[in-house]
């Protein structure tokens, strides 16, 4: 006898499931691929660091005038307590100049040196009021001292209060503040805030001639922000 031998055909099922196994691969297969062909994200750059910028140089300032300027334990005035100077801002710095107790305007002119510096701020006349120094005296010695300072802005600062010399004072600060006016000058009042009237505020003065410590520290302050703008100004 002839036996036939049958081939044993495989259950749909498994077929169906082999077929689907082999078309999730290639599948997965594909969107690998197109996956690698994406860019990807941009590299991280770290930012530049910004450069610090450089500590601006303090505003050189030549200082003429007297006791109200020396100050600091140097004028052996046991009523004087200190200065205007020592109360100016950081951001100041006295580089040149001439400052004297006792001295009058004619003393200042004649002992300043040739000086250079970005400010000048003169402060005098306090004695020569005491000493009933002529007015023209004093309005040409100030002009002798700027123009003994190579500069660009000059400061001119009214005298305070001289409880025993009132009408000379008034006569000093009025020619003073036309010099500056006619100068092209700035002309301040340091002493305003404790100036009533013709004297001092309560509080101002210990001796009727020189400033308290309160009174020199707001002169200080006013004498600083003037320079301020001063220097602003000569950089317009």
């Amino acid at each position: 006898m002839t036996y036939r031998v049958r081939r044993r055909r495989a259950p749909e099922a498994a077929l169906v499931a082999i077929a689907l196994t082999l078309a999730g691969a290639l599948a997965g297969c594909a969107e690998l691929s197109a996956r690698g062909s994406e860019p990807g994200p941009p590299p991280t750059v770290a930012p530049t660091p910004s450069p610090t910028p450089a500590e601006a140089a303090p505003t050189s300032v030549v200082v003429v005038g007297d006791s109200l300027a020396d100050g600091e334990g140097f004028d052996a005035t046991p009523e004087d307590p200190g200065s205007w100077k020592m109360y100016l801002d950081e951001s100041i710095e006295v580089t040149g100049g001439w400052w004297r107790n006792g001295a009058t305007t004619v003393n200042m002119a004649d002992n300043l040196e040739l000086s250079e510096g970005e400010v000048l701020v003169v402060m005098g006349g306090t004695n020569d009021a005491a000493r009933n120094v002529p007015v023209s005296d004093t309005v040409s010695s100030v002009k002798r001292i700027v123009e003994k300072v190579q500069t660009d802005a000059v400061i001119l600062c009214a005298i305070p209060p001289l409880a025993k010399h009132q009408a000379a004072v008034r006569r000093i600060n009025t020619a003073l503040e036309t010099l500056a006016n006619d100068s092209g000058w700035r002309w301040i009042d340091p002493w305003e805030l404790y100036r009533d009237g013709d004297d001092w505020t309560n509080g101002g003065s210990l001796d009727g001639m020189h400033a308290s410590l309160p009174a020199y520290r707001s002169a200080g302050i006013v004498i600083s922000q003037a320079i301020e703008q001063a220097s602003i100004a000569r950089v317009r």
